[in-house]
């Protein structure tokens, strides 16, 4: 069975939502999906920053995930993210 993530994430302005998605995608070869819901700017988040959040739909290919599985493919791509693009989970 499919599972799914939402990760909020905060980023500087000039990334885009292609360029997380990518990295995202490129961070874990389950991921079957990521889709961008919501988009904020302002308060409590810095001025050159953003938050998008997006749900990650990982997908196993013959056996099934534990939670365990998802929460280390997700800290995975929070540190592909964080490398590559100084991305940082939304507190």
């Amino acid at each position: 069975a499919e599972e799914k993530r939402d990760l909020a994430l905060v980023m500087s302005k000039t990334v885009t939502c292609g360029e997380v998605e990518e990295c995202i995608k490129n961070s874990c070869n389950f991921v079957t999906e990521v889709k961008l819901f919501d988009v904020y700017e302002g308060k409590p988040i810095p001025e050159d920053k953003r938050s998008m959040a997006f749900t990650v739909v990982f997908t196993p290919k013959d056996e099934e995930f534990t939670a365990n599985t998802v929460d280390k493919f997700v800290e995975k791509i929070l540190k592909n993210l964080s490398r590559n693009l100084e991305i940082e989970l939304r507190a």
